[in-house]
């Protein structure tokens, strides 16, 4: 299918890049020629941002003082009403003891019903009543949080604190204390809640605390830096729907979102690499990755080679740095540039 021309394109896929090369007996992953070729003959660009959600902040023009207000914008892609009041993301997790430390687990690791999240929320709504805060169970896997005043804390992201043990991740800021104790008051309920020892009797896992994050109201105006915003995540698509940009689902080919930009300039936004990287799922990452060499890579290594496409921004992180590559028609021709296997690229700076 042929494409108008598009200026540019960024890639944003966050655990594309181990953080560490493997062991000696790890599965290797699949080799990826369209990608490998496209690092190899980039060149770095400048990275401030150290995660996904302050990649976009910055992106999309937002304050960098305030954290991503993930949950209005969440709720907003997810069908709800978040201009009045402040919001966050209330994400059901399972926590587990390793090592005297408390790990957490989303929903990827439980299954949990609408019914289940609705019978969870009602005993919270039930019990905070006299707080002000009420749980929204929207979707199975994603809650929110409505309070009366805005918190002084910062929080972290879901995506950034799974598989990870949570102490130095709990909100921080004026109000830490205050909501460090609503945490454990959360866990105490849910642990009294009668649907988790029905949910351990049949051998699933008990949904046993909330990741409470993404603090803030739904932003009135933001900066609109793409035409199209190609992405499943709700925060993305949030901030995508307050700019003014098109959105499209992830798909197995990024030909027809391409055709609908109208020469404007497309953001893809991946999460997942990141989530499989966490669990260790090597199979899921394997599988995931040949999608996007099928679908992604490969279509716009050749529009980029055929001068239909300017430019080429890939952006993904490497334990705490940010790191970029920006690819040119002009820079494929660097054929001394040898490409190699992702792994190789781990612990490099940025």
């Amino acid at each position: 299918m042929a494409i108008a021309f598009t200026p540019a394109v960024d890639l944003l896929l966050p655990g594309l890049i181990p953080s560490q090369r493997p062991d000696e007996q790890a599965a290797p992953l699949p080799r990826l020629p369209a990608l490998e070729r496209l690092l190899a003959r980039s060149d770095r660009c400048e990275v401030e941002a150290t995660t996904s959600h302050k990649w976009l902040t910055q992106r999309f023009g937002l304050p960098v003082a305030r954290e991503l207000p993930a949950g209005a914008l969440s709720l907003l892609a997810d069908g709800g009403q978040p201009r009045d009041g402040c919001w966050l993301r209330a994400d059901p997790v399972h926590l587990r003891v390793h090592r005297d430390q408390l790990v957490l687990a989303d929903h990827c690791v439980f299954g949990i019903s609408q019914r289940e999240a609705e019978t969870f929320a009602d005993a919270l709504n039930r019990h905070f009543v006299h707080d002000g805060l009420i749980f929204y169970a929207l979707r199975p896997e994603r809650w929110y949080l409505r309070v009366p005043v805005r918190p002084e804390i910062l929080t972290t992201p879901l995506a950034d604190a799974v598989g990870r043990p949570i102490d130095s991740l709990l909100p921080r800021g004026a109000e830490a204390l205050a909501w460090h104790g609503l945490f454990n008051e959360i866990q105490m309920l849910l642990h009294d809640v009668p649907l988790n020892a029905e949910r351990e009797a049949r051998g699933a896992l008990p949904v046993n605390s909330l990741w409470l994050w993404g603090v803030g109201p739904l932003p009135a105006a933001i900066e609109r830096p793409y035409e199209l915003v190609v992405t499943d995540d709700p925060v993305a698509r949030g901030l995508a729907r307050v700019a003014g940009c098109e959105t499209a689902p992830l798909g197995g080919d990024i030909w027809q979102p391409l055709a609908c930009s109208r020469q404007g300039d497309v953001l893809l936004f991946e999460p997942v690499l990141d989530l499989m990287r966490a669990y260790a799922d090597e199979a899921s990452l394997s599988e995931t990755l040949a999608q996007l060499e099928g679908g992604v890579f490969a279509p716009l290594l050749e529009e980029l080679n055929s001068g239909r496409l300017q430019r080429l921004r890939i952006f993904t992180f490497v334990g705490a740095s940010g790191v970029g590559f920006e690819a040119t028609r002009l820079s494929l021709w660097r054929f001394w540039r040898n490409a190699e296997p992702l792994f190789d690229y781990a612990g490099r700076g940025p």
